[in-house]
């Protein structure tokens, strides 16, 4: 047997272990409203800028937590992505992608995604950000608002924790230390 062929089989072996092994969270694009659309704000931007904050949120976590052994998972949002970010890869003579392939393989094994949605409101100049785990129970969904009529600074200044908050609420158990 060829030693390419053994060596792209383990290459996908270990692929498939790892995503089988890792808890998915995704963020679906937001809901944003035509007005707010129309400033700059589409779903996919409004997402990206949550899971930046989200991901300031886990620097400085990792800042925080040098030198302690914390359990695994704890403190590690990596597998926290925006559905828009993710690369598709075609396998090659199907109609079907390596991701899709993932999702169905997880699905049969009743490995289930903790898919975000939301949507961005407008009420008397007060913008609100509702999001929603499709998956968890206990905080079903988080609402975020501000009067200032900036969505940008409510992102900046709530965003990240909200998002936090609802996909990986034990992370923000390191930031209050």
């Amino acid at each position: 047997m060829d030693v390419s062929i053994i060596a792209l089989f383990f290459s996908i072996l270990i692929l498939l272990i790892i995503e089988f092994n890792r808890e998915e969270i995704i963020l679906e694009a937001i809901e944003i409203p035509v007005e707010i659309e129309k400033t700059g704000y589409s779903g996919k931007v409004v997402a990206e800028k949550l899971l930046d904050e989200a991901r300031k949120i886990e620097i400085e976590i990792n800042e925080k937590s040098k030198g302690y052994v914390w359990p695994v998972g704890l403190s590690n949002i990596s597998e926290l992505y925006a559905q828009v970010q993710s690369p598709e890869i075609q396998v090659p003579g199907t109609n079907f992608t390596f991701k899709t392939l993932i999702r169905f393989l997880r699905h049969e094994l009743g490995l289930k995604a903790n898919y975000i949605r939301g949507e961005v409101t407008v009420e008397n100049n007060a913008i609100n950000l509702t999001l929603r785990s499709m998956l968890e129970k206990k905080i079903p969904a988080i609402t975020i608002s501000t009067n200032q009529g900036d969505l940008s600074q409510l992102i900046q200044e709530q965003g990240g924790e909200a998002l936090l908050k609802i996909s990986k609420p034990s992370i923000l158990l390191i930031r209050t230390l």
